[in-house]
């Protein structure tokens, strides 16, 4: 907690300046960003997820917010080539690279891994394909811990002021934590993976990378190579007209409807750097990576979640306050006529 405020000090002192001065020396607003992106960086994973999701939400921060942390979507600092071959050893064999051709550069790094591009031969035949290989950053786990340590600390110190206690922010850090404690093990976005990969077998119009489950382990992912631009990079370009975001307005708004209303399995981190887009042979298609996180609700509440939807779609207000009521932990002494 103390290297973190002294981490963030400097800002507490650059941030009234710019405030002050910025009109007259532009160089120092740009000063305080490029220091808070660094500064960030060096916090861990925690910090990096946080304002990864931040920086989506132009909604709700500044556009000079967005576009600078906006940068740690698949550009965070990669770790060396030699703790990937330690990584690679371990979990592949002495002999890993017989079985794995990797090629050295990295293609994309986030908080909790990096990616290289490489070919196996496939399972059970003689053919080569052309795979991802995501290889966990070393220590991520023990930083993880720290940073979570440190967010529980601020979170029950903001607690304390009444008009902050009822945003429950203890709760929130641990729905956080959990979050985070499930990337920190490859398997589970293997299995993520495969799972959005059958759901969406059908639709060539989404593609999920698929994952060679016998081949995954906790600290490495092998999946199919999906080829794209990621989709900040096609929407600022001259072949995403009119048209082309009309399609990934429907391809968006459709996947995500599939997900949540007949899958009841949701992709939950799906900010640019998780998503490219392939527009090859003029036909556009979505590529969702990183499934690291995902929700699904218990068969019940789904369907109270469905119910509840469709009395809203009805215009039927007192149906849905009525099944809110009637699902609801605790009604206390409320005013259920009130509330519907």
């Amino acid at each position: 907690t103390r290297m973190g405020a002294l981490l963030y000090s400097p800002l507490a002192l650059g941030v009234p300046l710019t405030l002050l001065f910025g009109r007259y020396i532009p160089d120092l607003e740009k000063a305080c960003w490029d220091y808070a992106l660094g500064a960030v960086h060096a916090s861990g994973p925690a910090f990096i997820k946080l304002a990864q999701w931040a920086s989506s939400r132009s909604d709700l921060f500044p556009l000079t917010f967005c576009t600078t942390f906006e940068q740690l979507h698949d550009s965070c600092p990669p770790h060396s080539w030699e703790e990937t071959e330690i990584i690679l050893r371990r979990e592949a064999g002495n002999h890993w690279a017989s079985k794995i051709k990797l090629q050295r550069s990295v293609i994309g790094s986030g908080c909790i891994a990096q990616v290289y591009r490489g070919t196996i031969t496939a399972p059970g035949t003689a053919k080569e394909v052309e795979v991802a290989v995501k290889v966990i950053h070393p220590g991520v786990e023990h930083i993880v811990a720290v940073d979570i340590d440190i967010m529980r600390t601020v979170a029950q110190l903001l607690s304390a002021i009444p008009a902050l206690k009822w945003l429950s922010l203890p709760d929130v850090v641990e729905d956080f934590a959990l979050q985070m404690y499930w990337q920190l093990d490859l398997r589970k976005e293997a299995y993520n993976l495969d799972r959005l990969h059958t759901n969406f077998t059908n639709d060539d119009a989404i593609v999920i990378p698929e994952p060679f489950l016998d081949l995954c382990s906790r600290d490495m992912l092998i999946e199919t190579f999906q080829p794209g631009v990621p989709i900040s990079a096609f929407i600022g370009s001259e072949a995403c007209d009119h048209v082309a975001r009309k399609e990934l307005s429907r391809l968006g708004m459709n996947s995500m409807a599939k997900m949540i209303f007949m899958d009841n399995f949701v992709h939950c981190d799906l900010h640019p750097g998780n998503i490219l887009i392939n527009s090859a042979g003029g036909k556009i298609r979505m590529v969702f990576l990183d499934a690291g996180i995902v929700k699904e609700l218990r068969p019940d509440t789904h369907k109270m979640m469905l119910n509840i939807l469709q009395a809203f779609l009805n215009w039927d207000g007192i149906e849905a306050g009525k099944l809110m009521i009637e699902h609801s932990a605790e009604t206390g002494d409320g005013d259920p006529d009130g509330f519907c």
